[in-house]
């Protein structure tokens, strides 16, 4: 009976933040969790019950604390967008959105989503556009293990170097995580290769499938990175040299 009435006294006690859905479950499972620990609080009662709510308590405390802490980053990280942008957070409610449907639907929080939106900002890209490549961008994260902002970077990074569309950059995506996946490369070590090469590449009459071939043959022989991409532009340099020759 001094269980029960310690759990019913614990979830009347909780009512006082309903709001707080998260704190509040959480008191009442380490409330019942605490009682369930003792086969007989007898006389003790008052002293056990305490205990049970400070230990409820001080878990809910720092659920709330982390709570608080990812909030403010993420409303940091929109605001970071909406300067770099040069507008104000309410008008960019799309990408706040986004971002946080991105952190409830994938692997990535909406934080590190509002951040690799903000690389694509700076990168020039507008509302519609970050939008439509950041699942292209988590993919490629993903497939290389990579932080996302660093994936964004990589991305714009890359489009800017070889003069790519949105559409080409969407299939050099896919194109990277191929190659890493099927050759002894990475994701990131052929992001450093590209960007080396740079705009070299961007007469390649295979395009960027044709560089991502020949990167994968050159790791597949020990060059790799940056490495692999002063290789391979000092090649077409000296082809262009001998055809203009």
């Amino acid at each position: 009976m001094a269980k029960k009435n310690g759990v019913e006294l614990a979830k009347a006690y909780v009512q006082i933040i309903p709001s707080m859905e998260g704190a509040k479950g959480m008191i009442e499972q380490a409330v019942e969790q605490a009682l369930s620990r003792m086969p007989d609080i007898g006389d003790n009662a008052g002293s056990k019950l305490g205990e049970a709510f400070s230990s409820a308590f001080s878990k809910a405390a720092a659920f709330i604390g982390d709570s608080i802490e990812t909030g403010m980053g993420f409303d940091s990280a929109v605001s970071q967008i909406a300067a770099t942008m040069g507008t104000t957070v309410d008008e960019i409610g799309e990408l706040r959105e986004a971002a946080r449907e991105m952190g409830a639907q994938t692997a990535f929080s909406a934080t590190q989503s509002a951040e690799a939106l903000n690389y694509m900002a700076l990168a020039g890209y507008n509302a519609e556009i970050s939008m439509k490549m950041l699942p292209n961008v988590m993919d490629l994260a993903a497939s290389g293990g990579m932080e996302l902002a660093r994936a964004s970077d990589m991305v714009t990074d890359s489009q800017t170097a070889l003069g790519l569309s949105i559409e080409e950059t969407e299939k050099l995506v896919d194109q990277m995580a191929k190659t890493a996946s099927t050759t002894n490369t990475s994701v990131s070590q052929l992001g450093d290769a590209i960007l080396t090469i740079g705009g070299t590449a961007k007469n390649l009459s295979g395009g960027t499938e044709e560089l991502n071939q020949v990167l994968g043959i050159l790791a597949d022989n020990g060059i790799k990175a940056s490495e692999a991409g002063t290789h391979l532009r000092n090649i077409y340099r000296r082809e262009r040299r001998n055809r203009g020759a």
